[in-house]
């Protein structure tokens, strides 16, 4: 079952939202993360601590809540006599939650799991990380009190690499 019939039930979406992703994992590399030993990766963009080696790169998507309230006005006037109005309404507030999806890469190290996006980018230890869902097409990590829903082309992998270091 994938993450958005999870979130949506089994219809999904009418207009599918998820971006189609091209893994930039090296094949050599996931061939060893499956055979399971962790690889040593070289990134450009993630700044390793001291000690800190990194293990899976990978493009992805996170999926955030966005709640807002939509409302409505109703109401009437009734002229009853000059200078009396008689106004009657109601105000209802309804609230809406939509979905937004933001591409970005995700890096494993021995020591964090990182999101690199230009909104919505985390940065966890792996020693928070308290629960882990695999889905088709992603994985929701929970830390401590959030729960981060990633979409990714080889979410299995990820997986693997996350429990080889745990």
């Amino acid at each position: 079952m994938s993450i958005f019939s999870r979130i949506f039930g089994t219809g999904g979406f009418q207009n599918d939202p998820i971006p189609h992703l091209q893994s930039i994992l090296p094949t050599a590399a996931a061939t060893k993360i499956q055979g399971g030993s962790l690889p040593v990766l070289k990134s450009d963009k993630l700044i390793l601590k001291k000690g800190e080696d990194c293990h899976y790169v990978d493009v992805g998507a996170v999926i955030t809540d966005r709640k807002h309230y939509q409302s409505g006005r109703r109401g009437a006037s009734v002229r009853v006599a000059k200078g009396w109005t008689v106004h009657s309404g109601s105000v209802t507030s309804v609230p809406v939650t939509t979905y937004e999806v933001t591409k970005g890469i995700l890096f494993i190290t021995n020591k964090r799991i990182v999101f690199v996006a230009q909104k919505h980018g985390f940065s966890q230890k792996i020693s928070s990380l308290t629960a882990m869902t695999l889905y088709d097409d992603g994985l929701v990590l929970q830390f401590n009190g959030t729960a981060q829903r990633i979409v990714l082309p080889s979410a299995f992998i990820a997986k693997k690499v996350i429990e080889l270091l745990t």
